[in-house]
């Protein structure tokens, strides 16, 4: 049977699932309530209020002093959270307008627990920024601006606080400060680059952040302008710590010779440019890849992502995006010789007819146009690896461990970073009647990702 690949196909492969570009200023405010959401909190709403004002508020929880962490009821505000992943530089500032409405003879309380001891008892709000993956258990995951802090007291109005980005001004969870050495500082700066969410800490004593309530009425925090000021990032390409997706399967398991996806910010010195080729670019929005040193084909780019040809070698390799406003820099990432990953169209496998009576050559298999176990179904994979000829083939799994006997594959080719493989005999894994089936492509050891096929008996 000869080889069949559909240009249409490879297109709509490739094409991005996001890359929404994002637009840059010298002040970028975070005023929407819905954004900002109570990440650690004791009988809190997770979402935050809009101030009819501008802005948004909560209500602290009310509760009888002192309130220890066993205390059963005892409600407190901990951290208040807004996402934000683009680089920081460091000549920037937060700054916040906040005012805390009361009624009644309002106290601001902090948590209180066996080891905080400090004689310390006011309470506090000081800006936090967290890194994206923190784990709550990496002393660098988290920064609190350190002195500067607000004491809360009852009926403030238009306070504002400014802290600058600077080393100097912030310390992490076990109190070091981000000039302190040279291991505090990269991580600081990390922070800076790789930004996951930013926002308020609420805590006293020798905490920040372990929460803080009121008794003697009623009290409100209200924001009506939360800043970074002197914004002026970086125009290079930028990429997230977590940058690298399979184009196919949408997971961080890389395959050589296959599709690859990069996110980050600047990936195109133009943010409006968005652009798709067919697969043998190597320019695309005036951005390039390089793998290991080597120019690759680019299939799609924009500020927000590119979707480039791993190269043909596995392992620990460079990967750089060099737009015209110059190289963002290498950062390594894990290329497998083999991830059997197969390609999603739709929710099911990307798979197309080849001589279904009826349909043309290149017809897209879906709930419509089903694959028919009389006749050639044509799938589309990427890091097939050794798996990649006639002699050495994947196994097909249908429904299970049901294995396609490998006479029925009858062709594997590669082009342009796509593997195709022709099956026939679909009756022979047990399918005695129409429906969905699940699929997948396996080596003796280790399988891939799994997809739905639509598959009609007979006809």
């Amino acid at each position: 049977m000869k080889k069949f690949l559909s240009y249409l196909l490879l297109i709509a492969l490739l094409i991005p699932l996001f890359g929404a570009s994002t637009a840059y200023a010298d002040t970028v405010s975070f005023n929407t309530a819905s954004a900002w959401t109570v990440t650690e909190g004791v009988n809190m709403p997770t979402q935050l209020n809009v101030n009819p004002g501008g802005g948004w508020f909560f209500n602290f929880p009310v509760t009888a002093a002192p309130c220890y962490t066993t205390s059963p009821g005892c409600g407190a505000v901990g951290y208040v959270m807004t996402p934000y992943s683009n680089r920081i530089n460091s000549t920037a500032s937060l700054s916040m307008t906040l005012s805390t409405p009361a009624t009644g003879t309002v106290t601001f309380n902090h948590k209180l627990q066996a080891d905080n001891t400090c004689n310390t008892p006011t309470a506090t709000v000081r800006f936090l920024m967290q890194q994206p993956n923190d784990d709550y258990q990496d002393v660098n995951g988290r920064w609190w601006s350190n002195p500067v802090s607000y004491q809360l007291q009852p009926n403030a109005s238009g306070v504002t606080i400014t802290v600058p980005l600077t080393p100097d001004k912030w310390s992490n969870v076990n109190g070091q400060f981000g000039n302190l050495n040279s291991t505090t500082l990269a991580r600081f700066n990390e922070i800076l680059n790789y930004p996951g969410k930013i926002g308020l800490s609420f805590g006293g004593g020798c905490f920040f952040g372990h929460g803080v309530n009121i008794s003697g009425g009623t009290a409100k925090f209200v924001v009506t302008n939360f800043a970074i000021t002197n914004f002026t990032p970086s125009p290079l390409p930028h990429y997230y710590p977590t940058a690298f997706q399979n184009s196919a399967t949408l997971t961080s398991f890389l395959g050589a010779k296959s599709w690859t996806t990069v996110y980050g910010t600047k990936l195109v010195a133009n943010p409006s440019c968005t652009a798709s080729g067919g697969g043998t670019d190597t320019v695309l929005c005036g951005t390039s890849v390089k793998v290991n040193g080597q120019i690759r084909p680019i299939s799609y780019a924009s500020a927000g992502q590119i979707n480039f040809l791993s190269a043909d070698q596995s392992g620990l390799l460079p990967v750089e995006v060099i737009s015209t406003a110059g190289n963002g820099g290498a950062i390594s990432a894990q290329f497998a010789s083999e991830t059997m990953s197969l390609y999603s169209q739709n929710g099911t496998v990307a798979a197309q007819h080849w001589n279904t009576p009826g349909l043309s050559a290149g017809t897209a298999i879906d709930q419509t146009n089903k694959a028919r176990t009389n006749y050639y179904t044509i799938l589309y994979a990427s890091g097939l690896g050794s798996y990649s000829t006639l002699g050495n083939k994947p196994l097909v799994k249908i429904n299970g461990n049901n294995i396609l006997p490998a006479s029925y594959i009858d062709y594997i080719g590669y082009s342009n970073g796509l593997y195709q493989i022709n099956l026939s005999g679909l009756g022979s894994v047990g399918i005695e009647s129409s429906g969905t089936y699940s699929i997948k492509l396996c080596t003796l050891y280790t399988c891939g990702n799994i997809l739905q096929l639509p598959v009609s008996v007979g006809l």
